[in-house]
């Protein structure tokens, strides 16, 4: 019971965080939108770049690499605008 507990506030904490990173991405001029568990951010090009967020970190949807803490907002987004810079 607790673990499910647990589990329901990590999801509620993880689509909290992926709203917050939507919009600090926009102010970046990056189009990003937040669903349930998953944020896509659509950048020069129409190129998209997908996100997930679980136990308090940020990762790329492909792959699961950690972005950063969700702490951390200003950099996370800075490495996913970087990401579409790197990928040209």
């Amino acid at each position: 019971m607790l673990r499910e507990l647990l589990d329901e506030a990590d999801g509620i904490d993880s689509r909290l965080a992926l709203r917050d990173l939507a919009v600090e991405l926009r102010k970046r001029g990056i189009t990003a939108t937040a669903y349930d568990a998953t944020l896509t951010a659509t950048g020069p090009g129409m190129r998209t770049r997908l996100v997930t967020c679980g136990r308090g970190l940020f990762r790329w949807l492909t792959g699961g690499w950690v972005i950063g803490p969700v702490t951390d907002l200003a950099a996370c987004a800075d490495a996913v605008v970087a990401s579409f810079e790197e990928r040209s």
